[in-house]
């Protein structure tokens, strides 16, 4: 049996992720993450998901007020650049702020730590203004 090289699995593991966040499978999603993940999403105090959230039940939480504030139309991985460790993933979402009623679109890319096949670290660097702004009730 041939064994995939470890940037193919990696690739394997976060193609897997987005497809069960597309679903909303927070079973999968969560069998993906290491029980010490470190997520990062460094931004505007106006976005309430934003900062640092450790570990596999707050990263969890984390998934839960993104869907109590956003209303997501499209989150779409466009790029995925693997290597040993990590990928990095380039894409964009569209989304609506429910309690502003105000539309984004944002880029993004994305940098997933893997060791043995869990998802370690995953920091998140958005267009955090175009997000704060429809945060914004102006």
């Amino acid at each position: 049996m041939q064994r995939l090289s470890s940037s193919a699995t990696n690739l394997d593991l976060i193609k897997g992720f987005f497809e069960a966040f597309s679903r909303k499978d927070l079973g999968t999603i969560e069998s993906l993450l290491a029980p010490d993940i470190h997520y990062r999403f460094p931004s505007s105090s106006h976005i309430p998901f934003a900062g640092s959230w450790q570990g596999k039940d707050k990263f969890m939480e984390f998934l839960q007020v993104v869907d109590e504030h956003l209303d997501i139309d499209e989150f779409s991985p466009e790029t995925y650049l693997p290597s040993e460790n990590h990928v990095v993933v380039l894409g964009q979402e569209k989304a609506l702020v429910k309690k502003t009623n105000k539309p984004f679109t944002s880029q993004w890319a994305l940098v997933f730590h893997i060791t043995n096949e869990k998802i370690t670290e995953l920091w998140d660097y958005s267009d955090s203004l175009a997000v704060a702004e429809a945060f914004e009730s102006k």
